[in-house]
Order: structure tokens, then sequence, then C-alpha cells
């Protein structure tokens, strides 16, 4: 609220300083002041311009409202009008207004600048305020004057900001129906975790006995070639073959067991691969019954909705 009023220079007022209240009127006879006043004040609120309201002789010239932190002046001085604000944040001067006024000056002295119709400022042969304006003007201007037009735009905004929200909600609900399609790929994840660390200790088995294989042959080889070195050596006298009787008998039962090992090998990479094809098929079972269940919507157990 405007607090105090100081003038000076301004047409017939030279110098007159105004404390307001809540209601002040202000009485007088004719050509006393009164409507330089009315003036002095419309002027603060729309930057005036020009020199012809400086009183005759004057070369600068101030119009000054105090509020409660804030003092707003419209000076003249060196042949132009400028705004100073003083409060708690400093002093500022606008200058190069081009006649607008700044919106700190208008938030601070609470009148918008007049353009045509103001309900601030009204001339003794005006005509009443808005009764022979357009419905369009009143509606506007009204909504003005009671906020509703901020009203109306922040009503505006929020459906603008639900239908957002309903957009992006729907999306979100699409994501999350699709995550769940994708986690329930992942429901016997244990189990197949479980058959690949089997199937993994059979392949780490077979690879051990396939290189003990690989051993045996080496020293077979390795027998073969002692053979062969020994037929080729002359035939010495018949000795007592007992020992090596032992050593074909046990070389025998190697060989036997060497054959056993090579059928068990087969079995285990036979096992293997039957493996690999039950997880397949395994895998194959789940994604038709994730596919049924999503045709089918309704779990066939507990009869809840998927």
């Amino acid at each position: 609220m405007i607090e105090e009023i100081e003038i000076r220079n301004w047409q017939s007022l030279r110098h007159v300083k105004l404390t307001l209240g809540r209601l002040t009127v202000v009485v007088g006879a004719s050509s006393s002041g009164k409507t330089a006043l009315m003036r002095a004040l419309r002027g603060l609120a729309s930057n005036v311009r020009g020199t012809q309201a400086l009183t005759r002789g004057a070369a600068s010239a101030h119009i000054t409202a105090r509020t409660g932190e804030h003092v707003v002046s419209l000076e003249h001085s060196k042949g132009c009008w400028f705004y100073r604000v003083t409060g708690p944040d400093g002093e500022n001067d606008y200058t190069k207004l081009a006649g607008s006024v700044p919106t700190e000056v208008t938030a601070i002295l609470g009148i918008a600048p007049v353009t045509d119709t103001s309900l601030n400022f009204a001339g003794q042969f005006d005509k009443p305020f808005l009764v022979d304006e357009p419905g369009s003007k009143v509606a506007r201007v009204l909504g003005e004057l009671t906020n509703v037009d901020v009203l109306l735009g922040a009503v505006a905004e929020a459906n603008r900001v639900c239908k957002a929200s309903a957009a992006t909600l729907r999306v979100r609900e699409a994501d999350l129906a699709y995550a769940r399609t994708q986690l329930a790929g992942y429901a016997g994840l244990s189990a197949q975790q479980e058959a690949y660390e089997r199937a993994e200790l059979i392949h780490l088995t077979a690879r051990d006995l396939t290189c003990r294989v690989d051993r045996l042959v080496e020293l077979i080889d390795r027998l073969d070639t002692a053979e062969e070195a020994l037929a080729r050596q002359p035939v010495p006298p018949v000795p007592d073959t007992a020992a090596l009787d032992e050593a074909h008998d046990r070389y025998r039962r190697f060989v036997d067991l060497l054959h056993r090992h090579v059928s068990l090998t087969g079995r285990l990479e036979g096992m293997a691969l039957q493996l690999r094809r039950a997880d397949e098929d395994i895998t194959g079972l789940e994604l038709e019954l994730t596919r049924q269940l999503a045709e089918a919507g309704v779990c066939p157990t507990c009869g809840q909705a998927l």
C-alpha cells in the first residue's frame, strides 16, 4: 500500500507531501491542485513523457511514492524521465524505457499502467467504468482485476499436465506389462542353472577322461614301438614266459579296460547331447506355456488374471 506521496515541480504543485491512509479523501477549492495530484499519480504509474507537465521554469521534477519497504520515484533530470527504485536490495535506476513501465514498479505500486481504460483513475467527465464497453472487453478487464484469468490459465495448465501425466501413465503401464512378461520367461531360471551346472560338471569329467585316454593311446603307441623293436632283435633262447604271460594278461585287461573307458566316454557324450536336447525341449515348453497363459489371460490354478 502507498503510504506517502511527494511531488515536486509538477504542474501547479511546487512541493507537496501527502500521507495516505487506507482511505484518503482530498478536497479543496477549484484550481487548488486536486486534478494535478491525480495526474501526478497517473504519470507515476504510467511513465509520463515530455515536459509539458513540468512547472513553468523548473528544470527538474519528481513524483515519489513510499510503501512499507520501497520508495518508487519518477524523476525528470537533464531532459529525460527515469524511474528510481529503492528497497531492501539497494537502489536501481531504470532509463531508456521508451514509455514502458518496469514490472518491478508496477508490482510495488499495485497500479497497472493506464492505457485506454483504468479502474484506478477516472476524470470528472469520464464515462462510468466499463458500462458502455463490449462484453468481451468487460470480461477481459474484470478477469484481470479479479485474477480470474490467472485461475483459468492455471486450470488450462492443470488440464495439460493431467493429460500428459495420463499419457505417461499409459506408457508406464505398458512398460510394466512388458517387464512382467519378460520376467515370466525367467521363472525356471534356477532349475536351468542347476542343469547347466550339472552339464558343466559332466563336461569337465569327460575332458579329464579324454586326457587320460590320450595318455593311454600314447602309451599304447610306445608299447607298439617297443614290440616292433623287440621283433627285429635276434630270437634269444626261449626264456621262461611266465612273467611275460602275466604281463600280456595284464595288457589284455588294460585293453579291455580301455575299451570300456572309450565306451563310457561315448555314453557320457550321448548323455550330454540328450541333456542339451532336454534343456531345449524344456525351454520350448516353457515358452509355449507362457504363450498359452498369455492367450488365456487367467491362471488355471488360482484363477487370477495375468
